[in-house]
């Protein structure tokens, strides 16, 4: 650490105390996030050097690597470009921000250089510096205020993408820029415009800085102390723009954190709650959110009915693979193992996002509102609404407000319904509201976490063209999609309507001050249910039924009409009525004393979880359900382990449709049992439509468990339910070739006991053992239940049974 020789305020910390400094003084950090946080600023370089390469006349000096940092670092991206031609003597026309890339003016080619960025992330994805996240876990803990100040208007989908949105209490980017007018580095406009979001005075905030504009931003907005990041402007340079220290590493700053502030960080002696009850408050029938979502609350304030799936507010940018999802609708690709053997799976699967009709932007006096001042969101687990809230800062006294409530509708399941209430404060105002489906593709994930999904390189999802049907008229739009590799097929269709009239993806509303206009948007989703029997060739998987995307397309218009004849009221008291019904059987009231009813509210959470995940069971249900692409939307044990108990006793009919899901998938597991060598069938320790999908075999195919876990929950639905019918068409299949899998795994020792050897227990970590305990007692359940079920049947149900299964 390099520190200013006078005049700096650490330095007079330093010599105060010469074994360590404290951050005691500043209540905030302000972070440039290219250089600074991520190493974006590769991808910056990439990007210009691939504008200026295409666009400088061959008569100028070529773009240079040392330009970068001369010339467009840290400057928003038109003054970027601007201050490039000037060294070059060229000249352009000013042009306007909606600009195509392709005018040869500054605002046209500065997004240019946009497209060429955001391209270069969405291949290469980006990953923060390293030592960044421990700083931003010790900050927090140290109760620091913390903002993101950047000229890019890509700062939040950047974030989002590197996995630190979460830690930030505000982002001020490009898109704030624009709308609050603020001038750009160096000037300090930006700087002193997130201290005031934050309400912190600017001598007790710090600023860091890599960039020689950015840190003559800092010093002239009259900061506590400037720190300069040198990734590689210089040390000096970075005095000379004003910084007061210089760092090459964002870690040496963790000397100056409080000891105690450290080691809460580390979970020592650490009693907060994460439920902070000032933004998560107290709610016997709801859960809020209260000010900026962290990157979890996508998950914790999902949606779903169990056929549709959509994501909450996470702050990050909604696409193919952050926003909507359908169950059972998946992409196949090829496993790829470092060495090859016999038995290994073959056809890894991934939940597939669908197009999300749930991306609204707003746009007022040609400035695009992409970031609210403040947002917060609640979920009611009466009506299963889920509602966000954000405003809009225009000016001084005036501002947008924009409430956004969404159901998945429990009364049909391929029914999704979404309320914009648009109010004006403090003036009159046109805003032009644009909704389309939104189809970008996800950005790369570098992540090895198993738990997370699986990127496919040349899968995805392809429009179908039914030019015919895209758009009915001005208000209802149309598309049928693929995946590329499954061959899976669905359609979507969305309508839009302004106070009750009709209007396009697109349109213009006058908003008075103080006056409402609610926009209320309807959208169908149709794909088959999934035939779980693996795939049939190749990459190929199968549906049930035989049904084109032409009549999908009719499914979802179908479903629209009869969206629009209930409108939004009677769709919600439809949703009350389900719900109604659903805890008067299943709720569970607990009075745990101390919490001020915490537990009860986290225990309604749980349970309005299940509910909604098991309202419709058209296929399997994932681990994570229909809330993202966590575990690549595989089912596993955890069905029959942790949901069909509780269905069992408060809905047994959704319980039975979830095992006869499994009873479809019997062929595959048939045929995996006989690739193992085995006899009767061997269920996919993960998988979406019954193909092995577990490409590490250790924690996958040898957890074989899982047969009688699936054999449990047959035992015990039948118990419970009396459903006879159902154990002698289908749990008698289940339970008896099982049995027979288990039978052929296992051996008579020479003690004379059955051994069960080589597998991996239920909690994975001590993989391939012999005679793990929990193995062996659910074998030997599954083995005496499946003869006491034969026993059990008339004897024309068990010569049926006999015949089809050739039992002995």
């Amino acid at each position: 650490m390099i520190h200013r020789e006078k005049g700096s305020a650490l330095s007079k910390l330093a010599d105060a105390n010469k074994v360590s400094w404290s951050l005691d003084r500043f209540d905030a950090l302000l972070f440039d996030l290219d250089g600074v946080l991520t190493p974006t600023v590769d991808l910056h370089k990439k990007a210009w050097k691939r504008l200026f390469d295409a666009v400088l006349p061959a008569d100028v000096p070529p773009y240079r690597d040392e330009d970068y940092f001369m010339y467009v670092d840290g400057k928003p991206r038109y003054d970027g470009v601007r201050s490039l031609l000037q060294s070059r003597g060229v000249e352009l026309p000013a042009g306007e921000p909606s600009d195509s890339p392709d005018a040869r003016t500054i605002c046209g080619l500065g997004n240019r250089k946009n497209d060429e960025f955001e391209e270069l992330l969405h291949e290469q994805g980006i990953e923060p510096y390293g030592d960044v996240v421990d700083l931003l876990r010790h900050l927090t803990a140290a109760g620091k205020r913390l903002a993101v100040v950047s000229s890019s208007r890509n700062a939040r989908e950047v974030l989002f993408t590197a996995g630190i949105l979460k830690y930030f209490d505000q982002v001020v980017d490009g898109n704030v820029r624009a709308a609050q007018r603020l001038r750009g580095k160096p000037e300090p406009d930006t700087y002193q415009y997130a201290a005031g979001v934050l309400g912190v005075p600017y001598d007790r905030a710090i600023v860091l800085e890599d960039a020689l504009s950015g840190v003559a931003s800092g010093r002239a907005g009259g900061f506590g102390l400037v720190v300069g990041v040198d990734r590689g402007a210089g040390a000096q340079p970075l005095f000379e723009a004003g910084a007061d220290i210089v760092i090459n590493q964002l870690g040496e700053l963790l000397g100056g954190i409080r000891p105690q502030a450290a080691e809460v960080a580390a979970g020592l002696n650490a009693d907060t709650d994460p439920l902070d009850p000032n933004r998560y408050p107290v709610e016997a029938w709801g859960f809020t959110e209260q000010g900026a979502p962290s990157a979890e609350s996508a998950t914790l304030f999902s949606l779903s009915n169990g056929t549709i799936g959509v994501r909450g507010e996470s702050g990050g940018p909604r696409c193919l693979g952050s926003g909507t999802f359908l169950s059972g609708f998946h992409e196949t690709f090829a496993i790829r193992h470092a060495e090859e053997a016999y038995g290994f799976a073959k056809v890894g699967q991934v939940v597939q996002g669908v197009p999300d009709t749930q991306d609204f932007s707003f746009t007022v006096d040609g400035v695009e509102l992409r970031s609210p001042g403040c947002v917060g969101q609640s979920l009611d687990f009466r009506s299963g609404v889920l509602t966000r809230r954000y405003r809009y800062d225009l000016d001084e006294n005036v501002h947008l407000e924009v409430k956004v409530e969404t159901m998945t509708c429990l009364a049909r399941a391929d029914l999704l319904a979404t309320r914009l209430t648009i109010r004006a404060v403090g003036g009159d105002m046109t805003v032009h509201l644009e909704s389309r489906a939104n189809g970008d593709k996800p950005v790369v994930s570098r992540a090895t976490d198993p738990r997370k999904a699986d990127m496919i390189a040349d899968g995805g999802l392809a429009r179908l063209e039914m030019d015919a049907l895209t758009q009915n008229d001005d208000h209802e739009a149309y598309g049928a999609y693929h995946c590329k590799n499954s061959g899976l097929t669905m359609a979507l269709g969305f309508s839009q309507q302004a106070d009750g009239r009709p209007v396009g993806q697109v349109c213009d509303l006058e908003v008075h001050d103080g006056s409402d206009v609610v926009v209320v948007r309807y959208s169908s989703y149709n794909s088959l249910p999934l035939s779980p029997v693996g795939v049939r060739s190749g990459l190929e998987a199968r549906s049930d039924g035989v049904v084109d995307s032409v009549e999908l397309v009719k499914r979802c218009s179908a479903t629209l009409g009869w969206a629009q004849r209930q409108g939004f009221d009677g769709l919600e008291t439809a949703q009350r009525q389900w719900l109604d019904d659903f805890w008067d059987r299943a709720d569970v009231q607990v009075d745990a004393h101390g919490d001020d009813g915490r537990t009860q509210q986290i225990i309604r959470w749980e349970l309005f979880e299940l509910a909604q995940a098991t309202a419709t069971v058209p296929n399997g249900i994932s681990a994570k359900g229909l809330s993202g692409t966590g575990y690549s939307g595989h089912y596993f044990w955890d069905t029959e382990g942790f949901i069909l108990p509780f269905l069992t006793y408060t809905q047994p009919e959704r319980a039975r449709q979830a095992l006869s899901f499994r009873y479809r998938m019997l062929p595959a597991a048939r045929k995996r049992a006989a690739v193992m060598s085995m006899d009767g069938a061997l269920f996919p320790w993960r998988t979406i439509n019954g193909e092995e999908a577990s490409a590490f075999f250790e924690a996958g195919t040898a957890q074989y468990h899982i047969d009688a876990d699936i054999a449990y929950a047959v035992c015990q639905y039948v118990g419970a339910t009396g459903d006879h019918e159902f154990l002698a068409s289908e749990g008698i299949d289940i339970l008896v070739e099982t049995a027979r899998m288990w039978a052929s795994l296992g051996c008579v020792g020479g003690d004379g006991a059955f051994h069960i050897n080589t597998v991996t227990g239920p909690d994975e970590y001590s993989a391939l053992v012999d005679d793990n305990y929990y193995t062996n007692v659910m074998a030997k359940f599954n083995l005496n239940r499946a003869a006491d079920a034969l026993d059990s049947l008339t004897p024309q149900e068990r010569k049926d049974a006999v015949e089809r299964l050739t039992v002995a």
